[in-house]
């Protein structure tokens, strides 16, 4: 006789957020400026992204496994020409626990390559200027507050056995035991991509 046991126990908390900031496209141009003229265009442009995360979470696993294939009793026989096999007993235990994983994508790009300034078809002997000044902040915020416990027994036993008062009998063989446990924690993990 074999016995085998086997616990699973999962507690998962997953966040993916994405975040993408788009503005329109700002172009700073002289065109068709006058001879012997001054002229000036200035741009500037500014993005701020503020961005707050915070999780809280508690996960308990509690976990108990017996596997048991002692306890056999043979007594009180004249002639027994059997023998009691107790078999393996076996006790696996797997307990994951995952708790406050994020994913997080700040994007303050533009799909046309943000801002463009042009002197185009300007005067003859004039001075033309473009100036261009962008600034891209990013500011996020993380919190993680976990709590994860792991609460396992485990209990294999083989023994206990008995055989007494026989005149003839084969005895009790007992087989192996055995017992695994896996714990695994994975908290508090955030990350954090952002592209300017």
């Amino acid at each position: 006789m074999i016995k085998k046991l086997i616990g699973i126990s999962i507690g998962a908390g997953l966040l993916l957020i994405s975040q993408t900031s788009v503005l329109a496209v700002n172009k700073c141009q002289n065109s068709l400026s006058g001879n012997l003229s001054n002229n000036i265009c200035n741009l500037i442009t500014s993005k701020l992204h503020t961005f707050s995360l915070s999780n809280t979470g508690v996960v308990t696993h509690a976990v108990i496994k017996n596997a048991n294939t002692g306890g056999n009793i043979l007594n009180n026989n004249t002639v027994s020409a059997g023998t009691i096999n107790s078999g393996d007993g076996s006790a696996v235990v797997d307990s994951l626990a995952a708790l406050n994983t994020a994913s997080l994508t700040l994007a303050q790009t533009d799909a046309t390559n943000d801002h463009t300034g042009e002197n185009s078809l300007t005067g003859a002997s004039s001075n033309n200027t473009v100036n261009i000044t962008s600034s891209k902040t990013a500011v996020v915020n993380v919190s993680n507050d976990g709590t994860v416990t792991h609460n396992v027994s485990v209990v294999v036993n083989s023994g206990g056995n008995s055989s007494s008062n026989n005149t003839i009998t084969g005895g009790i063989r007992t087989g192996n035991v055995s017992s695994t446990t896996t714990i695994q924690t994975l908290m508090n993990n955030t990350t954090i991509m952002i592209t300017q």
